[in-house]
């Protein structure tokens, strides 16, 4: 309320004093903190010092961490060719024992083969030997039978 009954030129003089005032306070403060003191040197000096060589650690400790980088991106590529490889091989192998698979499939066709005709080999033995006893007799037959013919030939003549 008290503004208002003001003049406006009256409340810029206000408002300008106001400014100058604050910019004063400013100004003060700022050459305050500029005034150096004897021993705020040496601390900023130190800081700086120390700054920097964290500083240095801390490049140190990123270029390792380039170079590990770098050696586990080199690893990784690395890893990546062995297991390509690895799976090549391993496709290999897989159709050697397919192809293994099928051979001892054939050998077991053949055992089973060979183990029919070792069952059934007896049995044509006996055969055979039977059909050598019979030819025998048909033999002894037929030269018995030509000396009586030829007995009886001469008989009959």
């Amino acid at each position: 309320m008290h503004n208002q009954t003001r003049k406006p030129w009256e409340k810029e003089t206000d408002e300008q004093q106001r400014k100058d005032d604050l910019y004063q306070r400013a100004q003060s403060l700022f050459q305050a903190k500029a005034q150096p003191v004897a021993t705020s040197n040496a601390v900023p000096e130190q800081t700086a010092k120390r700054l920097q060589r964290k500083l240095k650690k801390q490049e140190r400790k990123y270029q390792q961490l380039q170079q590990n980088l770098a050696k586990s991106d080199k690893r990784m590529a690395n890893s990546e060719r062995l297991v390509k490889q690895l799976q090549k091989e391993n496709n290999h192998f897989q159709q050697e024992e397919e192809r293994l698979a099928a051979i001892i499939k054939g050998y077991q066709a053949d055992e089973q083969q060979l183990t029919e005709l070792a069952a059934a080999t007896p049995l044509h033995i006996a055969s055979m030997a039977e059909l050598l006893t019979y030819s025998t007799e048909l033999i002894n037959d037929k030269q018995v039978l030509e000396k009586k013919v030829s007995a009886g030939a001469t008989t009959y003549r």
